[in-house]
């Protein structure tokens, strides 16, 4: 299993690590593993799910 840590997940989705940080704290975004008390890791398989979630053909919800 291939997990990355907040600066590569971030590199892999074109974010600022901040974002995921904030995306984090308001429940959104890519599942993610707490390692310890304060390290955060993303499985890669994951963050793929994710960008495919966001996948549309439109720009109306």
């Amino acid at each position: 299993m291939s997990m990355l840590n907040e600066q590569e997940a971030a590199a892999l989705l074109n974010l600022s690590p901040k974002t995921l940080t904030r995306w984090r704290w308001k429940g959104i975004g890519p599942a993610f593993v707490k390692v310890g008390a304060r390290a955060v890791r993303y499985r890669e398989k994951d963050l793929h799910s994710f960008l495919e979630t966001g996948l549309r053909n439109t720009t109306e919800s």
